[in-house]
């Protein structure tokens, strides 16, 4: 079948059908001798304007029947998106878990409060709240436009019959473009006004024609008709929705940390020479010192200059759509007249990723990892880059696909399904499934290793960090499922109930995955610290990254300026208790993780 005339059929066909419509032909007859007997076995041709080939060929059953099914189609979908934020807030205050300095206390919170366990339990007051550490800032107010030109596919689909074998097979062409509206956004407390015009806006690429393919098979096994085996491979391009406009829209909310210890601040943004977080040897020139208000002059600076404008992405030239594809292997068996038992196997792969690449930023921009000691119950240290603070704000972002060796992302599940008819026209169907988890337990995504990506185009070591899941045990998640529905003798009504047992937690999944350290404020104390894990340089109650950078205060921590969160065990991994375990600092360039598990799970390092 030529490709050229495949999509010559389809336009041809589109001219006929409305938006969002699809039509389908079908050729059917029998095949008898003189005396009206059934000729089984006959090769037949049709020939019709409507087949792709122009005619075709089928054999009849065991009944003298054949069967041909072409189907087309095409569909098509618009869209806009207006953002428009007016607050008068412009920014929220970040606390963290040291009694806060200046005894700031929130009246809504009592002894007799679940939120006052952890104060009770240090002997502080009920609603005494954490210490400041930094403020979120927005750009707000903040108005835009983002638009799906069109998002379109055409479709073609024909069914062939060969004696017990039934093959289904096609294609698809899929179409999508998006653009940004000009508009100017007005002036807010942290930004000034701009208009962003027509012209300065990004051209975003536009995507299709990406083709599909679509094929499966259906095999009567004995040929009674109660067991069918079945095979299928179908490709699927990923989804597109306004999230990919709103890449290249300056206009949007945008958002940066920035400094807020509740202390007015010196002329370069920091807490003055001899001034500590406890307030003790600070000036006070507006008498705001611990008001828990965060006032212009008690907000750092910024590095960005061009913050508020939002810094959007720039499209590779030859950015394309991402895909998956999809193979299916299934049984299907009749047990009784109504009822019949079903088994597939699925696996799915992601294909042709995105990344984004900041191109202004490299591992060389990292200075030699700090060690953190690790928090009980684990024993060790972890390892965190710190970016440069010269670096960190520079940006230029590019959105391209990684066509390099060594990514995997792949989902694989087996579900095990019924499905019957009751007498009285009632149906009922349910099933076990099981499935492999994604980056988070809920979502199904598969595992994925991304190692690849992240050495060659994320330019953050600390990514590194268990970065090949296929390389610890991953439990699946499991699923049960029973449904049906049945008629009622009055009014047409129908009675239909639903039960589900969901895949929950899995075993270790009280175990903390991350963990977050701020620059400045965190410190090892109890519970995670304590004299079970001190050793070295650690010492307890010190600021825990200003400890592990021999005593200096680091300008950033990770690539921010106020916390980094760091990974503690491979997300979504079988888990026990560490004890024991050894945790050792990953080499940004090589493969960093292998785990042998027998009772518990300790994870090493090659360097």
């Amino acid at each position: 079948m030529k490709l050229g005339k495949l999509i010559g059929v389809l336009l041809a066909v589109l001219v006929l059908i409305p938006v969002g419509a699809s039509a389908q032909s079908q050729f059917a007859g029998n095949v008898q001798d003189d005396t009206g007997g059934a000729l089984p076995g006959v090769t037949v041709t049709a020939a019709s304007e409507a087949l792709i080939e122009g005619s075709r060929l089928a054999v009849t059953d065991g009944t003298d029947q054949y069967q041909i099914i072409v189907k087309v189609g095409f569909e098509h979908s618009w869209a806009w998106h207006i953002n428009t934020r007016s607050t008068n807030a412009n920014l929220f205050q970040v606390y963290g878990d040291d009694p806060n300095p200046f005894g700031i206390i929130t009246p809504i919170v009592d002894a007799n409060s679940s939120f006052a366990s952890t104060n009770l339990a240090a002997g502080t007051a009920p609603g005494l709240i954490g210490d400041p550490r930094s403020v979120t800032v927005y750009n707000d107010p903040s108005i835009a436009r983002v638009n799906i030109d069109y998002d379109s596919g055409i479709y073609a689909q024909d069914s062939w019959t060969i004696d017990r074998l039934t093959i289904n097979y096609g294609g698809r062409f899929d179409f999508a473009k998006s653009s940004v509206d000009a508009v100017t956004k007005p002036a807010g407390r942290f930004t000034r006004s701009v208009t962003f015009r027509q012209e300065d806006l990004l051209d975003i690429p536009r995507f299709g024609p990406d083709f599909s393919p679509r094929f499966s098979l259906a095999y009567d096994a004995f040929g009674n008709g109660k067991t069918a085996l079945k095979f299928g491979f179908n490709r699927y391009q990923n989804g597109y929705g306004d999230s990919w406009p709103r890449r290249y829209q300056p206009a949007l909310q945008d958002s940066e940390s920035r400094l807020w210890n509740d202390i007015t601040l010196g002329a370069d943004g920091l807490l003055p020479a001899g001034c500590s977080l406890s307030g003790v040897g600070c000036a006070d020139p507006y008498g705001t010192n611990g008001d828990n208000i965060a006032q212009d002059w008690k907000i750092g600076t910024t590095a960005n200059s061009s913050f508020g404008f939002r810094e959007t992405d720039l499209p590779a030239d030859d950015l394309s759509r991402g895909h998956q594809d999809l193979l299916t292997i299934g049984i299907q068996q009749e047990v009784r007249p109504g009822l019949s038992v079903s088994a597939e196997w699925r696996r799915r792969w992601f294909r042709n990723p995105e990344f984004n690449d900041n191109t202004l930023r490299s591992f060389s921009d990292f200075g030699d990892p700090i060690q953190v000691v690790a928090p009980l119950p684990y024993i060790g240290t972890l390892p965190i880059y710190n970016i440069d603070p010269a670096v960190r704000p520079l940006i230029a972002e590019v959105d391209a696909n990684f066509d390099g060796d060594g990514y995997k992302n792949q989902y694989t599940g087996f579900e095990l399904s019924f499905q019957g008819r009751l007498d009285g026209g009632g149906s009922v169907f349910g099933g076990w499934s099981m499935d492999t988890p994604g980056t988070s337990w809920f979502s199904g995504g598969g595992l994925l290793d991304g190692c690849s990506i992240r050495r060659g185009e994320d330019d953050d070591p600390n990514s590194l960090r268990f970065c090949d899941a296929f390389s610890y045990p991953t439990p699946c998640r499991h699923e049960f499922k029973v449904a049906g529905n049945y008629p009622l003798p009055w009014y047409d009504l129908m009675v239909a109930g639903t039960v589900i047992a969901n895949a929950g937690g899995y075993a270790g999944d009280a175990i903390s995955e991350t963990r977050s350290f701020t620059r400045t404020s965190d410190r090892y104390t109890a519970p995670f610290y304590t004299a079970v894990n001190c050793t070295g340089t650690f010492v307890l109650g010190a600021p825990i990254i200003t400890n592990a950078n021999g005593g200096v205060v680091s300008p950033t921590v990770g690539t921010s300026t106020t916390s980094n969160t760091q990974t503690l065990l491979p997300g979504n991994s079988v888990k026990s208790p560490p004890t024991g375990s050894r945790w050792m600092p990953v080499s940004p360039r090589r493969s960093p993780w292998a785990v042998g598990c027998a009772g518990r799970c300790e994870p090493r390092a090659s360097t």
